[in-house]
């Protein structure tokens, strides 16, 4: 593996049927120890939506039912806030390869003072090409 560093940022979801509120389920069937350490708690096993909250969590959690309705990869940046840590910028990437699973990495990026601001999200292939580094 070329990059072995970035493994405790990745993550595998099983995409699963839907149901009157959500159209699809996303399971976390696997995720490196960082993933956790951010969220507080063990997410393998757990549906996304029970960790994806706050002021941007809808938009967090319609990009990923979007992408994995559409098969199209994603790339996305937010302001994060967790209880008693420092506000700071997070972003992910979101890899469909199968109508039933995405890969995916999240890295929490460099310490804000702003405590709220916008939801970025494109696709992969135009993040890529932008200039600037894209920190996953």
């Amino acid at each position: 593996m070329e990059h072995p560093s970035k493994l405790p940022q990745m993550y595998i979801l099983e995409i699963e049927p839907g149901d009157d509120i959500l159209p699809l389920h996303l399971r976390v069937r696997l995720t490196g120890t960082s993933l956790d350490r951010m969220f507080g708690k063990a997410t393998a096993g757990r549906y996304l939506h029970e960790f994806i909250h706050g002021p941007r969590g809808d938009d967090v959690m319609r990009a990923f039912i979007r992408s994995a309705l559409d098969q199209t990869p994603i790339w996305m940046r937010q302001i994060v806030t967790f209880p008693e840590k420092a506000a700071r910028f997070v972003e992910g990437i979101v890899v469909p390869v199968a109508p039933s699973r995405i890969y995916g990495g999240l890295m929490a990026g460099e310490l804000t003072r702003r405590t709220a601001g916008g939801f970025e999200c494109l696709p992969l292939s135009v993040a890529l090409a932008m200039p600037g580094d894209v920190a996953v």
